[in-house]
């Protein structure tokens, strides 16, 4: 290995449609809205509380680098 990183990528989402595709890719998504029942929205209010702004839903994903290099085989 030659080097190790981390790194995050923020992503921007714009319409709840969005929001609710990454709130279930990440199993987030409350029964409740799940299944079309929007009495219950304490969940996705704390998640997106302090992370929306005039572009939209702000998050990251966090991401590990590892550069690496081939060498050739000496057994070749």
């Amino acid at each position: 290995m030659v080097s190790f990183d981390e790194y995050d990528v923020e992503y921007v989402v714009h319409d709840v449609e969005s929001v609710v595709f990454w709130l279930r890719a990440l199993d987030l998504l409350p029964p409740a809205l799940e299944t079309g029942n929007l009495s219950s929205v304490q969940v996705p209010n704390r998640i997106l509380e302090g992370h929306v702004d005039e572009r939209g839903f702000i998050t990251n994903e966090h991401r590990y680098l590892v550069l690496a290099r081939r060498t050739e085989d000496p057994r070749a």
